[in-house]
């Protein structure tokens, strides 16, 4: 019994673990600047991507093809959004603010990692077209 309480409380501490190091990474990569291209394509006017952007962002993400073979599985951060937002809505106004934050952080996430995959898709259009 005290060893598979052991077990549960481990995994336990191991999943939120992975969980702050996964936001982590996602806010640090959320702090990468987001070029003009980017924000022209999504239709952002303003110079700061917020949370307002987060839906632009992701519909321009749906529809860039990855070329470099790798996946472009956003399963991870939609899902981190809604439980943002659900416990924003369960905790009330006091949340507004951090739910606020949280999604902008989604939102630039996203926008620097397609950021990224236009910078990758057109180094590959280029050398395509250079070798043709």
């Amino acid at each position: 019994m005290v060893i598979a309480l052991i077990g549960v409380i481990s995994m336990a501490v191991l999943g939120q673990f992975l969980l702050f190091y996964w936001r982590a990474t996602m806010a640090v990569a959320a702090a990468l600047p987001v070029s003009d291209r980017l924000r022209q394509a999504a239709g952002i006017k303003t110079a700061q991507i917020c949370a307002a952007d987060l839906d632009a962002v992701i519909r321009l993400h749906e529809v860039c093809p990855q070329l470099d073979g790798r996946s472009a599985n956003l399963r991870g951060v939609k899902l981190y959004h809604l439980a943002v937002r659900a416990l924003g809505q369960l905790l009330g106004p006091a949340m507004t603010s951090w739910v606020e934050q949280e999604a902008a952080i989604c939102a630039r996430y996203l926008a620097t990692r397609l950021d990224q995959r236009i910078g990758v898709n057109g180094a590959l259009w280029t050398q395509a077209r250079s070798s043709s």
